[in-house]
């Protein structure tokens, strides 16, 4: 298993790779398949409604209802995870 830990001013960021996808936990947990993160890493920053995109300087994650926010940096973060993890 993989992890990232990241602090924020008010909260902390968990991801972890596991065998079957990632988890995200980010104050609430969003899990992600392996085959789903990996097309959002490959799809990155492509449609605003499903894996990573970028506008105005935050990243947001678009999961099946659930969205998370991030800086480019922590974005960049959990992709290096994900690849790291499965490609």
């Amino acid at each position: 298993m993989l992890k990232l830990e990241f602090e924020r001013s008010v909260d902390k960021v968990l991801a972890q790779a596991h065998d079957s996808g990632i988890l995200i936990d980010f104050g609430w947990t969003m899990p992600i398949m392996k085959a789903e993160a990996i097309e959002y890493c490959q799809t990155y920053n492509k449609a605003p409604n499903l894996g990573f995109y970028e506008q105005d300087g935050i990243v947001t994650l678009t999961h099946k209802g659930g969205k998370m926010a991030f800086s480019p940096q922590e974005a960049a973060a959990i992709v290096d995870l994900i690849k790291a993890a499965y490609l």
